[in-house]
């Protein structure tokens, strides 16, 4: 069996990749000079924060750290988020790998609305882009319609 530690000039690109990911959001929020003093969106801060935290708890599993907040493993049935990226909201398992590295790597498939649309289309996530939905816990959510925007927006 291979050895899938993170090595250091991994550990790096992810690093600049982060970093890189991050400076492209800020770059987006201050495209317009007149929008410089307009007060933050909870939404927006919601959806770096969220997209941040999951490419760091990617980074902790990789590197072989346990960490408590990557969550799972999810149940078929169960109403998740998705988190991080270009896109983000709602969804209900619907489907699970099996065991991919034999050390409890798992993808799930879930099950999302269509934005303004019907029906449902299915992506395929693994845990540290996934959190239980908090309406589904009976909590507030930040947003409880699908995200679609692109660009770091």
């Amino acid at each position: 069996m291979a050895d899938k530690r993170l090595t250091e000039a991994q550990f790096s690109m992810q690093c600049a990749f982060i970093a890189k990911n991050a400076a492209a959001w800020a770059g987006d929020i201050l495209t317009l000079p007149e929008n410089y003093n307009r007060k933050a969106d909870a939404k927006t801060v919601a959806r770096f924060t969220d997209e941040m935290r999951a490419r760091l708890d990617r980074l902790d599993e990789w590197a072989g750290r346990s960490n408590a907040q990557i969550p799972g493993p999810f149940a078929i049935g169960e109403r998740v988020r998705k988190v991080g990226g270009r896109y983000g909201g709602p969804g209900r398992i619907v489907g699970i790998s099996e065991d991919l590295d034999g050390q409890g790597y798992r993808l799930y498939q879930v099950a999302m609305h269509v934005a303004g649309g019907y029906g449902e289309f299915v992506h395929v996530f693994p845990a540290a882009a996934l959190r239980p939905d908090p309406q589904a816990l009976g909590l507030a959510a930040v947003d409880s319609t699908l995200i679609t925007t692109g660009g770091g927006k």
